[in-house]
């Protein structure tokens, strides 16, 4: 077994479950990560302890809520190298996204930037507000700066993610965004799916925004961040108002509070965030290093054991990923849904089949969907072993029978 999922298995216990088929093998960590211990003591030390609204009384537990609360958006900013203020907590990547597309200054005449291999949630939002401009990735789903160079003209934002969740592919960020500040174009940054395995430093990137959801970084669902430079966030029109969003009210108007209050209508996900933090400390305890460097032996595990699988075939680039495969079935008759049943039901392997809401994407390739594998700092080089065989040995019978 690797040496750090050894060391931090025993924290996360939905891994301890066995099923009749086996021990737990989680392989689905893009759609939603594992939760260690010390997340779920610091959601349930919220609940059982001092809870309480925040920022709205006086009393003993609202105070401890709200320190806390205010502490924990305090550890987010500094896990992106972010200030205090420059982090809007909100539901999710999804919901970030949303207020961005739709308070932007986007057009269909000042289009947004957005690669065809966006997840839908990159991707729906612009297309909504008429300001949708594709770009074509390569075959190994990157975007090229000069496609990029290309488009700019006339556009008014480019919209990335740092991490393809179908192929795992990294984008070349930084060479992306220095072209679009270049033409000056407004920069958002998906990181989703590379909060969880890439080092994320907001000053370093210079970005105009950046998005990711708490559950895809072993934090609890329904918490999600917005970093933005702080002029940037004062000039987006708020979704919603009302509590927590105001200074003053009468009866002919009212005066909005500084960001980020302003952009976080009613009472927060108070449990969400302080268990967020708790997830991103758990992160900095393990070392960003030693996960970062654990993260990119399973994707080399992933590409060298599902590159030459008999009836299928690997997306994404062979090297300069996250622990992200996807695999294309080439045989006919052969279904990527019945294959992630049989790997569950069979043998506790936990994987995902389907489009990955990624549409576009996939119409582009001419696929109805594949058979997807991600790991995350619990799966050990053993996991991606056994998934591989399991699945070599279903294809072998599948594709011979096919024939």
């Amino acid at each position: 077994m690797s040496s750090l999922a050894e060391r931090v298995r025993p924290d996360f216990p939905q891994l301890a479950r066995r099923f009749e088929a086996g021990p737990l093998v989680y392989l689905d960590s893009a759609a939603t990560t594992l939760k260690p211990q010390a997340v779920l003591d610091a959601v349930v030390g919220y609940y059982s302890g001092y809870s309480a609204n925040v920022h709205r009384g006086k009393h003993r537990l609202s105070e401890e809520a709200s320190e806390a609360f205010d502490r924990a958006r305090a550890d987010i900013a500094a896990f992106i190298n972010a200030d205090p203020d420059e982090v809007v907590l909100v539901r999710n990547t999804t919901e970030a996204l949303n207020l961005l597309a739709d308070t932007l200054p986007v057009s269909a005449e000042r289009r947004a930037l957005v690669a065809t291999s966006e997840h839908h949630s990159n991707l729906v939002p612009w297309q909504r507000r008429g300001a949708l401009q594709l770009l074509e990735v390569d075959e190994e789903g990157l975007l090229a700066r000069q496609t990029v160079q290309q488009a700019a003209e006339g556009a008014a934002v480019l919209s990335v993610a740092h991490v393809s969740n179908v192929t795992g592919a990294v984008q070349p960020l930084a060479e992306l965004l220095e072209v679009a500040r270049a033409a000056g174009l407004i920069t958002v940054v998906d990181a989703a799916q590379s909060v969880a395995h890439l080092p994320i430093d907001v000053r370093a990137l210079d970005c105009d925004f950046l998005a990711f959801s708490g559950h895809k970084v072993l934090g609890p669902t329904g918490i999600g961040v917005l970093y933005g430079k702080r002029e940037r966030l004062a000039a987006l029109r708020p979704a919603q108002v009302g509590g927590g969003t105001v200074l003053t009210v009468t009866a002919t108007g009212h005066t909005l509070k500084e960001v980020p209050y302003r952009l976080e209508a009613g009472t927060p996900h108070i449990a969400g965030a302080i268990g967020l933090a708790a997830a991103l400390r758990y992160l900095r305890d393990v070392g960003f290093e030693a996960v970062a460097q654990h993260d990119a032996l399973l994707a080399r595990t992933l590409t060298a054991e599902l590159a030459d699988l008999p009836g299928a075939r690997l997306l994404g680039p062979k090297a300069g990923r996250a622990p992200i495969a996807s695999i294309a079935l080439t045989s006919p008759g052969v279904s990527a849904d019945h294959l992630a049943m049989v790997l569950s039901d069979t043998h506790a392997i936990m994987t995902r089949s389907g489009t990955h809401c990624a549409h576009p994407y996939f119409q582009s390739l001419g696929l109805p969907g594949t058979l997807r594998a991600s790991a995350a700092l619990y799966n050990s080089t053993a996991d991606v072993h056994a998934f591989a065989a399991q699945l070599r040995s279903l294809l072998e019978r599948l594709v011979g029978r096919a024939r």
